[in-house]
């Protein structure tokens, strides 16, 4: 259970604990909405698209959301709430 710990442990920089939750935070942000626009016929590891990408993140969306789809399932659209909490959290933090 130690490295739970180490990343929820706050540092004593106040403005290094509020920065770390945006970029935790933004980077959720991002991955949830490369989530929600994934299309299948983008650009993948498996598919060649010869079209514009569809995802809203751009081709690093396309093949993230690819990827984490193929590998977890429906289940993908958990890490981006965790992050979101643990990136809010973080924020908090730094108040």
């Amino acid at each position: 259970m130690k490295p739970v710990r180490l990343v929820l442990t706050p540092t004593r920089n106040r403005r290094l604990n509020e920065l770390i939750g945006l970029l935790v935070f933004a980077s959720a942000v991002l991955l949830f909405f490369s989530l929600v626009s994934f299309h299948p016929t983008d650009p993948s590891l498996n598919t060649v698209g010869s079209g514009p990408v569809r995802n809203w993140i751009g081709p690093a969306g396309a093949y993230l959301s690819d990827i984490m789809l193929q590998i977890e399932g429906i289940a993908a659209f958990i890490l981006p709430i965790l992050l979101g909490a643990l990136g809010w959290t973080w924020m908090q933090i730094g108040r």
